[in-house]
């Protein structure tokens, strides 16, 4: 039996914005506006191939000369053409959100347009999974503050190094990683990781709960990190967070995503052990 199917392919998408503040508005709308609303959209689209496949089985028992078969005929291209439009909808979604990483990795100056609203939510949506409208990065706020060129050209390589980092093309994240992970610094950056405040010193050494570890020790090993030009930590009124760097870090590469692959085999836990190299605290 021969069928008419509707002509719903379209050509590959690629018309990407090249200004980034339009790239980061088309973003607003595909991926944060999209999400909020991403459980009744996968429903939906659920439901219609759900139809689709009924209209499919009700043509296998008709005949085309049968007026029921035009009808069906109708009911599957038009659910064809809607799944099909969802498709491409998802298609460009995923571009936008390609393109938007590697015009961060490559392109982002924390001044100017990369500073407009739509692409700090933009940015931080993408790289933290959570919109906001600052990007806090040691003790400076974008764009709150005001950055004078070398602090401006610290910030601006911390974010494009995050970005580097999810596509999978710098290593400067996963050595911040490897620098935190197995010593003292791992259940400072895990307590922070935990508050919705600043802690100062004497709070970070009361959560970790290690008598050989008073505020001093902390407040040393915080010192230290900072001195790096990629580090976890943001100073904020009085006290410590982690900053945009640190969040990431711990969200790609702590525990969560850890799978527990090394205590299954070794039967070791995470946490660093007392006598790790007091230079890491």
């Amino acid at each position: 039996m021969s069928e008419e199917r509707s002509d719903t392919s379209q050509e590959e998408i690629t018309d990407l914005p090249e200004v980034i503040t339009e790239l980061s508005n088309e973003y607003v709308d595909l991926v944060i506006q999209a999400d909020s609303s991403s459980g009744s959209a996968e429903e939906e689209i659920e439901d219609l191939r759900d139809e689709l496949e009924y209209w499919e089985d009700e043509l296998d028992d008709l005949k085309e000369e049968d007026e029921l078969y035009s009808i069906a005929i109708e009911e599957r291209n038009s659910l064809e053409q809607r799944i099909d439009e969802h498709d491409q909808k998802e298609k460009r979604r995923e571009q936008v959100r390609r393109q938007l990483i590697e015009r961060i990795a490559s392109d982002f100056v924390a001044r100017e347009e990369w500073i407009e609203p739509p692409v700090i939510k933009a940015v931080t949506c993408e790289l933290l999974g959570e919109v906001r409208e600052e990007i806090l990065v040691d003790e400076h706020q974008v764009p709150t503050d005001e950055l004078d060129n070398k602090i401006l050209f610290s910030i601006s390589k911390n974010i494009r190094a995050v970005a580097g980092d999810k596509l999978g093309r710098d290593d400067r994240i996963s050595n911040l990683w490897e620098s935190i992970e197995g010593t003292r610094q791992y259940p400072i950056v895990e307590v922070l990781s935990d508050s919705t405040e600043a802690l100062g010193p004497s709070d970070i050494a009361k959560a970790i709960q290690d008598e050989d570890r008073d505020r001093r020790h902390i407040g040393d090993a915080i010192g230290k990190m900072r001195d790096k030009q990629y580090h976890p930590y943001s100073k904020v009124d009085g006290g410590y967070t982690l900053s945009f760097i640190g969040e990431y870090v711990w969200q790609e590469y702590g525990p969560d995503n850890d799978v527990e692959l090394d205590e299954e085999q070794t039967g070791t836990e995470k946490n660093p052990s007392a006598d790790s190299d007091l230079t890491n605290f």
